[in-house]
């Protein structure tokens, strides 16, 4: 495995005239980029992005540095293909289609330290560097470009397309107008994502640790925002609204009087619930983002900050709940350990609740997310079967969510030593907050500490 930079361009330099894009990505998949050494090939600093290219044939090899918040301009790849390699930091690539005269949202990925990204002939995509620390990218192109002359590039803002000469240094709108052949007015039309949530693949699957802080900072972001959020989400509205009540209705049956509920958030959802019970009940929320605790705290919840289930606590409940939140867990490991957390956590006889989003729903992401799995093998960038990542449309913070299948996380559940009490499909986007006799909707599982694990 190639370990060097100087190394691989001796590799390079063997490539057979006429090689292929998968020929060269192979060649690029034996090399270590998360651990090479590249320092006396990063290019000084500038405003934008910076670029320092080491070779030209067979094909091209050029060095990028993105300080904080930098990005190219969208542009397209015509009559040139190639890879991105990530060697430092993180970089967002957005691609577009364009038809008709009217550019669209396609697809989103970061890559981090050690990621490859492919970028096909003819892509139309951008660069984009939205953290605060540094980047370092190391592009393979081919042929090589002599300069960036003829190279289109899109301002969605105004619809403009301008077309760069041999002058251009960057793929950007920051370069000077002597740099551009041609800018053409009202080349087209933007029509930006509608949906209020998109699917953005990190490649490779980051630690729990990074999915975990990802995650706070996601929500971090939404915490003034997030019960507006719901309240003009119809069919979050009707769905949490149900799941609410039968929490509430399970605690005036089992006579429950010590609630903690993982994930907590603002603490809304607490004071539905506690509205609802019958008879006394104290209830404790967990969640790891500071600024929701912030809002929970005002509706006199009585919180902890951190995250399930590294929180210690003496406290023993009789009803545990993680709604909304158990598909944020990383990995089947860390859910087991986290269900067991909860068995040790309840009384004799205590009840858990979670609710997830089902990987068989066809009218969610679920069958897309097994599909990008299995066409991408993203299980070799250590993704899990039902693993996706995401962003709100407005947004700049990425979040991980799992969609499970219902055996599956039935077999997890009862691993650590619960019994099943009931599975309950409950519709989301299709008969929203409905029971359904069928196998749509989410899942809303209750299960119940019969005995301690052998």
């Amino acid at each position: 495995m190639n370990t060097s930079l100087e190394s691989l361009i001796l590799e390079v330099q063997k490539l057979e005239v006429g090689f292929t894009m998968n020929e060269l990505g192979e060649l690029l998949n034996r090399t270590n980029f998360q651990s090479m050494d590249i320092g006396h090939f990063i290019p000084p600093p500038s405003e934008g992005y910076s670029r320092n290219i080491l070779l030209m044939r067979p094909l091209e090899i050029v060095v990028l540095r993105w300080p904080a918040h930098t990005q190219s301009a969208v542009h397209c790849h015509e009559g040139f293909w190639g890879y991105v390699a990530v060697v430092e930091g993180a970089l967002d690539n957005f691609t577009y289609t364009f038809k008709d005269g009217i550019i669209k949202d396609s697809k989103s990925a970061r890559g981090l330290k050690g990621a490859l990204v492919p970028e096909e002939d003819g892509v139309i995509h951008k660069l984009c560097n939205r953290t605060e620390e540094e980047a370092i990218s190391i592009h393979f192109y081919y042929p090589p470009l002599e300069n960036l002359a003829n190279m289109q590039v899109f301002d969605l803002d105004q619809g403009r397309i301008g077309i760069l000469n041999e002058k251009a240094q960057t793929s950007s709108w920051n370069e000077p107008a002597s740099h551009f052949k041609e800018i053409r007015e009202g080349a087209f039309f933007y029509k930006c994502r509608k949906a209020s949530h998109y699917i953005h693949l990190v490649i490779p699957k980051p630690s729990t640790a990074i999915v975990n802080e990802m995650t706070r900072k996601y929500f971090k972001e939404q915490a003034r925002m997030y019960d507006d959020f719901d309240r003009r989400d119809r069919k979050r509205l009707l769905y949490t609204e149900k799941v609410n009540q039968i929490v509430a209705e399970t605690i005036n049956r089992n006579n429950s009087k010590k609630l903690l509920m993982i994930a907590c958030g603002t603490g809304r959802r607490s004071v539905e619930i506690r509205d609802q019970v019958q008879h006394p009940i104290e209830i404790f929320g967990i969640d790891a983002s500071e600024s929701m605790l912030m809002e929970a705290e005002t509706r006199n919840i009585e919180t902890i900050h951190g995250t399930w289930p590294n929180v210690k606590t003496t406290e023993k409940f009789d009803l545990i709940t993680c709604l909304y939140a158990f598909g944020h867990i990383s990995s089947k490991e860390e859910r087991i350990r986290s269900l067991s957390a909860m068995f040790d956590a309840l009384n004799p006889s205590g009840s858990i609740m979670i609710d997830v989003f089902n990987v068989n729903d066809e009218n969610e992401w679920g069958p897309e997310v097994v599909r990008l799995f299995e066409d991408l093998g993203l299980h070799s960038y250590g993704y899990e079967k039902g693993d996706v990542f995401y962003s709100r449309s407005g947004g700049m913070e990425i979040a991980f969510l799992h969609f499970s299948d219902e055996h599956e996380l039935c077999e997890e559940i009862e691993q650590v030593g619960f019994h099943i009490s009931s599975v309950q499909h409950i519709g989301y986007v299709v008969s929203t907050g409905q029971i359904l006799d069928h196998k749509h909707g989410n899942l809303l599982i209750t299960a119940e500490k019969r005995s301690s694990v052998p």
